[in-house]
C-alpha cells in the first residue's frame, strides 16, 4: 500500500461517522443523529433542544440558522467525544412520536431522555450517557435528572437560573411587541404557579404556548435546583438569556412544526 493510501485509510478511521439513531416514543420512534469521533469507547453526549420547533441542528423555521448544536456535535467529536443531537417528539424526524407536539409536559420530555440513554447505551456500549440541556433543555436535563440511572451527569447551558415563570415574564417584558398578548399571558401564568390548568380557547396563538397546553403547572412554573437533583451537574453560559427580536415570540414560541 503507497504511503497516500495508508495516510487517506488512517484519515479515514479517524473521521466522524454520523448515523441515524431512534429511540421508542408513546405512539411512534423517536429520531437523532449520532456523530462518533472515530474510535472505540468514547464518551456519550446527548444535546436536549431548547424550546420552540428547534430541530436537532438547532434551526428552526422561525429564522434560527446557525446550527449550533450540530456544530457542538462537530467540535465534541474533534475532541474525541461522540453524540447524539434529537429531534423532539412530535417534530421533524420524531413527528410520530405523538400526533400534537403542544400536548407535552417537561416530565414527558425527560422520560424522552431516559428513553434516549437506554437506547444510546445500548448501541454504543457506553455505561452511560451525558446529557447537555440548552435553554429549556436544561430543565429537562434536570427533571430526568432526578431518576439518574444511565445518566452520567448533566450539562446545562444558557440554562434558568430563576423560577420559570419569573423567566418567561421578563422575557416577555423585554420586547414592546409583546404589548398585546401581555396581560393575557401573565395571567396564564399566575394560573400556572397557582396549580391550574389554563383553557387556551379564545387566546392569542402566542400565549398558547407560553407555558404549551397540557403542560404541569408546577413542572413549568419551578425551576428544580441542582440541589434537589440526583445526577452532578454542571452550568455553562451567561447569566442572562438571549432576548427574542421584536415582533417576534419569546418562550410564546411555536412548537408544532410547520
Amino acid at each position: 500500500m503507497s504511503l497516500t493510501l495508508l495516510a487517506a485509510a488512517m484519515l479515514a478511521a479517524t473521521m466522524p461517522v454520523a448515523s441515524e439513531i431512534q429511540a421508542p416514543g408513546p405512539q411512534g420512534p423517536l429520531a437523532g443523529t449520532l456523530l462518533t469521533p472515530g474510535k472505540p469507547n468514547a464518551p456519550v453526549v446527548l444535546i436536549i433542544p431548547g424550546s420552540g420547533p428547534t430541530n436537532r441542528d438547532g434551526n428552526n423555521p422561525m429564522g434560527l440558522k446557525g446550527a449550533t448544536y450540530k456544530l457542538v456535535a462537530e467540535g465534541l467529536a474533534a475532541r474525541g467525544i461522540a453524540s447524539v443531537r434529537i429531534d423532539k417528539r412530535g417534530m421533524f424526524g420524531s413527528r410520530a412520536a405523538i400526533a400534537d407536539p403542544n400536548a407535552v409536559t417537561i416530565g414527558d420530555y425527560a422520560a424522552d431522555i431516559h428513553a434516549w440513554a437506554a437506547a444510546i447505551r445500548k448501541q454504543t456500549g457506553a455505561r452511560c450517557v451525558w446529557v447537555l440541556g440548552h435553554s429549556e433543555g436544561g430543565l429537562v436535563a434536570l427533571a430526568a435528572g432526578q431518576q439518574p440511572e444511565g445518566i452520567c451527569g448533566l450539562l446545562l447551558v444558557s440554562a434558568a437560573g430563576r423560577p420559570l415563570g419569573t423567566v418567561i415574564r421578563a422575557q416577555l417584558r423585554a420586547n414592546p411587541a409583546n404589548a398585546p398578548v401581555l396581560a393575557q399571558a401573565e395571567a396564564a401564568l399566575d394560573s400556572l404557579e397557582a396549580g391550574k390548568h389554563v383553557d387556551t380557547t379564545g387566546m392569542h396563538q402566542a400565549d398558547r404556548q407560553c407555558p404549551p397546553a397540557g403542560a404541569d403547572p408546577a413542572g413549568r412554573a419551578r425551576y428544580p435546583g441542582e440541589r434537589r437533583g440526583r445526577a452532578p451537574a454542571r452550568r455553562i453560559g451567561s447569566r442572562r438569556q438571549a432576548r427574542s427580536a421584536p415582533g417576534r415570540q419569546s418562550c410564546a414560541q411555536e412548537r408544532a412544526e410547520q
